[in-house]
């Protein structure tokens, strides 16, 4: 390596752990991502030069992370929902009462004289104007919602966090649950006052799966702050209509793996799987969307943790309970592989969101 390159690495590696806190090994192999990047895309450039450009990049990354205020974050994420459109259904009213009645929808703004959904609000909750107002709606805006665990080395013990992602990111960033991870986010302003912690997106925010010692097993982060959203397989009927009228309804639910379907829905996208209770008297639907596929790599006769949201059903006349997962956890004590011959096409049964 050039000497000169050589100094300017260890020059970054040394502001880097005296800004961030973080090991110097961590620029290191970042240079080491980046150098072997810059080698496959430009093997004809002089191994100088590809030297060069690669501590490009490498410096121009950890000069957005030193400018940054975000905080570094290590912990696990236990829950992270589909992409939703936040836009859907004010598109859908909107249009819809443009056909019923376009005077209407033009005299009140839901839409333009061509029946384009218009943005409606004119100011934001922040009391701050809306200089969208009146425009046509975008086509999707999507949310994206994450929960887990986490602690900073600002904080003295670990909290449930919440973390809300933007259309910036929304769908766009790898989301690994139930493994250990390192993020940076910015803790928001106002912080709930149920004891939680409130993060708000870094623009650069990756979660990143590492070994960090001494961390707890999935099991024992749920036992410990979860405890009270955990409901076994057999009160899950019964918990679901209690709480089928809050819209935040989330549980966890431990069971076995009675089938598994990793080939998608057609028409949803989603994958599914099957859970049963030890005595076989019972079944739930798991419905998998794509951000969590990956995690299908367990077969029948295995143990798994699903987080997700309840919904009940009707089919062919038989009432049918499912949830629409969020999180996916083979425990290790009792995971079987995935049978090799699983590609059928999954079940036509009725999705409930």
């Amino acid at each position: 390596m050039d000497k000169t390159i050589k100094t300017k690495i260890d020059d970054l590696a040394k502001q880097v752990k005296e800004n961030l806190g973080l090991d110097e090994g961590e620029v290191y192999k970042c240079w080491e991502d980046e150098l072997a990047l810059v080698k496959n895309l430009r093997a004809d450039l002089s191994a100088v030069d590809q030297e060069k450009r690669a501590f490009l990049r490498l410096r121009g990354h950890w000069k957005r992370e030193l400018r940054s205020p975000a905080k570094y974050f290590e912990g696990l994420i236990v829950r992270a929902t589909p992409p939703i459109d936040v836009l859907r259904g004010a598109r859908s009213e909107a249009q819809k009462l443009f056909e019923k009645n376009p005077e209407k929808a033009i005299r009140e703004g839901f839409t333009d004289a061509n029946g384009v959904p218009l943005e409606m609000r004119k100011v934001f909750s922040t009391g701050r104007p809306n200089p969208e107002y009146g425009k046509p709606l975008p086509e999707h805006r999507y949310i994206q919602s994450v929960m887990g665990v986490a602690k900073s080395d600002t904080m003295n013990v670990p909290m449930k966090f919440s973390l809300l992602l933007s259309e910036r990111l929304a769908g766009k960033v790898a989301i690994p649950t139930f493994a250990p991870i390192k993020f940076r986010a910015n803790p928001a302003k106002t912080q709930p006052t149920d004891g939680t912690l409130a993060l708000n997106e870094y623009s650069g925010l990756q979660f990143k799966v590492t070994d960090i010692p001494g961390f707890p097993a999935p099991e024992e982060i749920l036992e410990q702050f979860f405890g009270s959203e955990t409901v076994p397989i057999e009160e899950l009927k019964d918990w679901h209509k209690t709480n089928e009228n809050n819209p935040r309804r989330m549980c966890f639910v431990e069971a076995d793996v009675d089938d598994v379907d990793p080939v998608p829905n057609p028409s949803t996208g989603n994958a599914r799987i099957v859970l049963t209770d030890e005595m076989g008297d019972m079944s739930v639907v798991v419905w998998v969307p794509e951000h969590l596929r990956p995690a299908l790599d367990f077969g029948r006769g295995s143990r798994v943790i699903v987080s997700g949201r309840t919904a009940l059903n009707i089919f062919n006349n038989e009432e049918r309970l499912m949830i629409n997962a969020e999180g996916i956890y083979a425990i290790p004590k009792y995971k079987i592989a995935l049978d090799e011959e699983s590609g059928k096409v999954v079940s036509k049964a009725e999705e409930v969101k």
